[in-house]
């Protein structure tokens, strides 16, 4: 990591932070630039902008200090784009859902060990996603709550949350590792079995092992260590057959002894007058 502050001209930003590695066995690259620091005043918000680059995660943030040097209380707007969202682990040490490729923004309000983003926005795979997302930190087990809604959900990816295996495509050069197509935790999986041709077209996990259940794996650890409570209400979505006008799901996570989720859905059916042709 190296560190640099000069004067700095008119516009020019007068301190740069670099900072490279590996990252899971994946290159890790930060650099940061800001306002100069030996005579900061303590009575202004100090601002600086940073870049992480993380095998594919992109993260682009323009942060204020509301004093500087004290990391309890700033304003952070922020760009993170990737292939799974899962892998934001490595930065975050939150257990995120897999997800398809990814594009979020907002802005992030830290007071504290407390967090919340209330203009959460963006679009999962095909599907766009917003809302307002917290976390507390301040406890034994961090609490993620969040309130999210989807204009206009695609069921395909829910595929990837449920636990459907990603393509070798999606996950070469994410932070995860690669475990090749068949799965090492379903003994049964074999490279012979096949599922139906209508099934393995949209779901990878059926066409590689021949089984329709997710084996994906579970990274117990991860859930162990944290709690979240999730409500998601998408409307419409567009699953290629059962057309629904509305879906609400909430998804309440582990209590401390039983590391589970329970989930409920509500999906009352289109009128066939109502069908699209």
């Amino acid at each position: 990591m190296t560190v640099a502050e000069h004067s700095g001209g008119s516009g020019e930003t007068a301190l740069h932070l670099r900072g490279t590695g590996v990252l899971n066995g994946k290159p890790f690259d930060l650099r940061v630039r800001g306002g100069p620091l030996l005579d900061v005043d303590p009575a202004k918000p100090y601002d600086f902008d940073a870049e992480v680059h993380a095998a594919d995660i992109r993260l682009e943030a323009h942060t204020e200090v509301k004093h500087p040097f004290d990391l309890g209380s700033i304003t952070s707007k922020f760009h993170l784009s990737g292939k799974d969202l899962a892998d934001v682990y490595y930065l975050t040490s939150l257990a995120l859902p897999n997800t398809p490729p990814y594009d979020l923004s907002g802005t992030l309000l830290r007071d504290n060990l407390k967090f919340r983003v209330d203009d959460f926005q963006g679009r999962l795979g095909g599907s766009d996603i917003g809302g307002r997302v917290s976390i507390d930190a301040d406890r034994d087990r961090p609490l993620l709550r969040a309130d999210l809604r989807s204009a206009l959900l695609n069921l395909e990816d829910l595929a990837a949350p449920l636990g459907t295996q990603a393509s070798a495509e999606n996950k070469s050069d994410t932070l995860a590792q690669s475990k090749g197509q068949i799965s090492d935790t379903n003994p049964k999986s074999k490279a012979t079995k096949r599922a139906r041709p209508a099934i393995a077209k949209v779901d990878l996990q059926a066409k590689d092992t021949g089984f329709l259940l997710p084996d994906a794996d579970l990274q117990v650890k991860r859930v162990r260590a944290m709690d979240a409570d999730v409500k998601y209400r998408p409307s419409p979505f567009t699953p290629r057959r059962c057309p629904s006008r509305r879906c609400s799901w909430l998804c309440v996570s582990m209590t401390e002894k039983f590391p589970s989720i329970r989930c409920t859905s509500r999906c009352p059916r289109v009128s066939s007058r109502e069908r699209s042709p």
